[in-house]
């Protein structure tokens, strides 16, 4: 089982696995809800009909070999109006905590050349205390699974930057860019892959003069390149990170 103590190299690979397993009960639960046949080619059409987000039921999955914990579920994504929907996998190991939840998901970061370098990325405990503190956003921690599955539909749009280490540091900076936020964290390389560990939130309304100057010429850029899936979000989350 993936705890705070396992090592680097130990998580992604245990994490590789184990996802594996996860996204093979997710395509069996969805198959047996029948989104794999006529009930799937109703859901194409009730799409096409309404243009409008579309989502299996969210199933648990607790790895029989690792006792690890996932959430899984699938969703068609709008492109258009009779435009054949995008279809998305989603695969969130979690683990909650006292007052909180850890979670981690798949990610992939395309380098110079378009190599694509497949990863982790962890959000923490101390993020999601930190989206519950009052002067962030409030959130509502008591349904934790929710907040996860609104929380990483989001998350997964966020495009990042990798920056050089602060002085005295070791690892990279990271920085996402979500809808009038960001999340903070630091670039652990693993081998041939890599650790994005995202530690604390930061609403733009509180950042400081520093904060909105490290971050200006990449805002710019991610606002730029993500805009049509940022202003969808904000029509469809009503300007509030979670819709909770």
């Amino acid at each position: 089982m993936i705890t705070r103590y396992t090592k680097p190299i130990e998580l992604v690979e245990e994490f590789k696995e184990d996802r594996d397993r996860a996204r093979y009960w997710r395509k069996k639960m969805i198959a047996k809800e029948g989104y794999d046949s006529k009930s799937f080619n109703n859901l194409k059409k009730a799409f096409y009909s309404y243009n409008e987000d579309k989502r299996s039921q969210v199933f648990e999955y607790d790895s029989p070999k690792t006792g690890n914990k996932w959430l899984v579920w699938g969703r068609f994504i709008s492109t258009g109006y009779g435009i054949m929907p995008e279809f998305r996998e989603y695969e969130v190991m979690y683990r909650m905590t006292d007052k909180s939840v850890e979670i981690m998901i798949p990610t992939r970061i395309v380098q110079e050349g378009g190599n694509i370098m497949r990863g982790v990325s962890i959000y923490t405990d101390h993020l999601f205390q930190r989206l519950s503190d009052d002067d962030r956003l409030g959130v509502d921690l008591t349904d934790r699974k929710t907040v996860i599955k609104n929380f990483v539909e989001i998350a997964v749009l966020g495009l990042i930057d990798i920056r050089d280490p602060r002085p005295g540091e070791r690892d990279k900076q990271v920085i996402s860019r979500l809808p009038k936020s960001f999340l903070k964290g630091h670039y652990i390389p693993v081998g041939d892959s890599y650790i994005i560990r995202f530690n604390t939130f930061i609403p733009e309304k509180s950042m400081t003069p520093s904060q909105k100057k490290f971050v200006k010429s990449f805002a710019s850029q991610a606002d730029k390149t993500n805009e049509s899936e940022i202003k969808a979000y904000f029509k469809q989350v009503e300007d509030s990170l979670l819709n909770l």
